[in-house]
Order: C-alpha cells, then sequence, then structure tokens
C-alpha cells in the first residue's frame, strides 16, 4: 500500500511520519510549541489572579470608604446630639430654678437620668449632677491666698475615709495648689489652682489608682478614688469693682481713683497709669460650701469630725424620704438637721457655715450614639437667681480636650469645637 504522505500525531505526544518499508515512524515534535502553550497558560492565570485581587481590593476599598462616610455622619449626628443634650441641661436647670429657687434636692427630675426624646438616628443620654456636692479644693486656700489649715484636715479626713493607702495625699495637693513656697512637698509644685480635676493626676507622687480606685498592697482591700469626691467648681468670684460718681463721668476732668492697698505693686522700673483700673480685693471671695440635700455622706464626715458613718448614712436616708403627706423631705435650714436620728448640738455647730440648700452649679455629662459612633461631653453650668439669664455654659470638656466656650461670653455655639 503506497503512503498517503500525511503526518498523524501518535498518543505517545510524537508525530507520525509514513515510511515505505517500515510504516509510520514516530518523530519527537517541536519543542517551541508545548513551551509556548505553557506559558500562555501561566500568563492567563497570572491575569486571573491579578484581576481577582484588583477586585477584592476595590471591594474593600469601597466598604472602607462606605463605613468611613457612615462614621463621618454618625459623628456630624452625635455632635448636634450633644448639643441638643446641653440645651436640655440648660432647660431643667433653668426650669428647677423657677419651680424651686431656693432648694436643690435629689427628688427632683434634673437628679434622675435623662433620655432627650424626638431624635432620630441618634440616642443622647443625659446625667446631671450637683457640683456641690463634692469638695471643693478652693477650700485648701484662704480668701487672701493663704493656706487653709482647716481645709487641709477635712481633704486628710476624706482621704482616710475612702481608704487610700497614702498619708500625704492631702499635703501633696495642698503644697501643689496654694500660691506659697512653705511646705514639705513643693518641689515641682505649680502654686496655683488646677485647672481640671483630672490634672491631680501630674502632681508627684500621686499615682492612677489615687484618683480612680485600687487594691491597697499592705490589706489586699479596694480602696476608692478621690476623683468623684473633689471638685473645682464652683470658681469663687470677687465682688464687682465699685463703680465711679456720675457727676465723674460727665466731667471733663478725669479723677483718679482711690489708693488701693490690695493692688500689686508696679514692676521695677515702670509706673502705673493713675487711671489703671484695680482689682478688686480678694478678701470678700465667699468660702465653697456643700448642698447639704446633695452632699456624699463620705465629703459630710470629712467636713465634721464629730460626726459617725451611721449617722451619715441617716442624713443621707432622711433627704430621699417622704413626709407624712407624701411631699419630698428636704433640709431648708441647718436647724432641719435635729429630725435626723442621732444629730447632735455639736455636728450642727460644725456645720454652721459650711453648708447650703441651694446649688449654684451643675455638671452635664452628655453621651451621644448613632450607629457604632458615640461621643461623650461634660458641660458645666453656672446659674443664678430665677430673674437671671439662662445657665451659661461655663466650661466643656470632650475627649481630652477643654476649655471655656464662647457661649460663656455670651456668643453662639459655632464650630467643632464649641
Amino acid at each position: 500500500m503506497r503512503p498517503t504522505g500525511r503526518t498523524t500525531r501518535s498518543g505517545c505526544g510524537m508525530i507520525e511520519t509514513p515510511s515505505r518499508e517500515a510504516g509510520p515512524v514516530c518523530v519527537p515534535a517541536p519543542a517551541g510549541r508545548s513551551a509556548r502553550r505553557g506559558i500562555a497558560l501561566v500568563l492567563t492565570l497570572l491575569v486571573l489572579s491579578i484581576l481577582l485581587i484588583l477586585v477584592v481590593q476595590l471591594r474593600l476599598t469601597t466598604r472602607l470608604h462606605v463605613i468611613q462616610s457612615a462614621n463621618t455622619a454618625g459623628d456630624l449626628r452625635n455632635l448636634y446630639g450633644a448639643r441638643a443634650g446641653l440645651e436640655f441641661a440648660r432647660l431643667y436647670v433653668q426650669t428647677d430654678t423657677e419651680l424651686t429657687p431656693g432648694l436643690d434636692m435629689l427628688h427632683e427630675p434634673w437628679a434622675r437620668p435623662i433620655q432627650i426624646p424626638g431624635l432620630s438616628d441618634v440616642s443622647v443620654q443625659l446625667v446631671l449632677e450637683d457640683e456641690e456636692r463634692r469638695f471643693n479644693l478652693f477650700r485648701l486656700v484662704l480668701p487672701n491666698g493663704k493656706p487653709d489649715p482647716v481645709g487641709r484636715e477635712q481633704l486628710a479626713r476624706l482621704v482616710a475615709i475612702l481608704g487610700i493607702p497614702e498619708d500625704t495625699l492631702a499635703l501633696r495637693i495642698a503644697d501643689y495648689i496654694d500660691p506659697d513656697t512653705e511646705g514639705d512637698f513643693e518641689a515641682g509644685a505649680r502654686n496655683r489652682m488646677l485647672v481640671i480635676p483630672e490634672e491631680l493626676a501630674m502632681i508627684p507622687g500621686i499615682y492612677p489608682e489615687f484618683l480612680y480606685g485600687g487594691v491597697d498592697p499592705r490589706t489586699e482591700q479596694p480602696y476608692r478614688g478621690i476623683l468623684e469626691y473633689v471638685t473645682l467648681w464652683p470658681v469663687p468670684i470677687a465682688p464687682p469693682p465699685v463703680p465711679t460718681r456720675p457727676d465723674a463721668q460727665e466731667s471733663s476732668e478725669v479723677t483718679p481713683p482711690a489708693p488701693d492697698e490690695n493692688a500689686p505693686p508696679p514692676a521695677e522700673g515702670t509706673t502705673r497709669p493713675p487711671n489703671t483700673p484695680r482689682r478688686p480685693p480678694v478678701a470678700a471671695v465667699r468660702r465653697p460650701g456643700v448642698n447639704l440635700n446633695t452632699v456624699l455622706p463620705e465629703v459630710l464626715l470629712a467636713l465634721c469630725p464629730e460626726m459617725t458613718p451611721e449617722v451619715a448614712q441617716a442624713v443621707a436616708a432622711y433627704r430621699t424620704g417622704t413626709e407624712d403627706d407624701g411631699t419630698p423631705r428636704a433640709f431648708k435650714s441647718i436647724a432641719d438637721l435635729y429630725r435626723v436620728p442621732g444629730i447632735t448640738e455639736r455636728m450642727v455647730d460644725a456645720l454652721k457655715g459650711e453648708v447650703v440648700f441651694k446649688s449654684s452649679i451643675f455638671s452635664a455629662r452628655v453621651v451621644s450614639r448613632s450607629g457604632n459612633v458615640s461621643r461623650r461631653v461634660r458641660y458645666v453650668l453656672g446659674r443664678g437667681a430665677a430673674t437671671e439669664p439662662p445657665p451659661l455654659l461655663t466650661w466643656w470638656e470632650e475627649g481630652g480636650a477643654f476649655g471655656m466656650p464662647r457661649a460663656a461670653a455670651g456668643e453662639p455655639l459655632t464650630g467643632q469645637g464649641f
């Protein structure tokens, strides 16, 4: 049979070439063709892998942008939710001023946690606290700027009551705050008042456990931190300067003011202009007290060394009860303490001049949540009589940032940082 002259591929991957004598002969296929097919397959897989990586990366980037946009929108809603909490705090404090102008007690609506209604996609919780229920660190300094030994003893008793294992804690705080430079712990002291209570952590020898609570290594007993029991508000304010006479204002001749013995002397080499206004005497500053209707039992014990823990708890229990006619109980005068079982005349005498019954400043803790984002802001509101303007925002604090906002000067809240 004559050969056809065609070549065929065998199952062994070789080319069969016809032969006249021995029949088809297997000849090896060219090596370049198989290599090119392998390279094409590898390139195809590589391109597919790159496309898969790009698709996954695009999906992740899109997801991150969506989350970022949602968080930005949630943070913006929380910003306005926090401002809504501020306005509600003002409303509650002003309403309380109008309804009970002479008292502040724990039965009133402001003393309960408040859920702000009417807000969509955001949850806002408000907690109002009376700052005058705590020990005011301004009690460590007398109005004339000298250290107050009574205030030091009271703070030392508070430290002991809380069980903090540091006997020198009160002295360290007092030496850091008071303006003099005489004391055992004056090294590194600022010798001026703190800005916020958390600044106590900057005092040498005071550890975070003393502020927030810890465990006594000697007795292995837990103790409470001092931060929840002290405050810097209200800040004592000196009376305004005496206005000049009307006839002196209308006259073209300038009348120099009377000499002020409390005014600091001019710097060396300079002279004070005759019409420079002088600061009012600091001796007229009122010493801050505590609200007997809201004071913490531990602070009450610190102010009155004659009082026992049982009597302090009896005072706290009395003000949370009701009268026979169902009206809430409250201390309206220092003489009302005699209604509490266990109160003695010495205890009442010790608290005279130390307590008030109407608070002038409140702290508002606002937590605003929208989705997975939350914002926590603390405001401090100061107020006066019922006939005065609504409570002013005197301080705000958020995430380590704090300051006196423009709203304290009567301007509207503007900007991210108020």
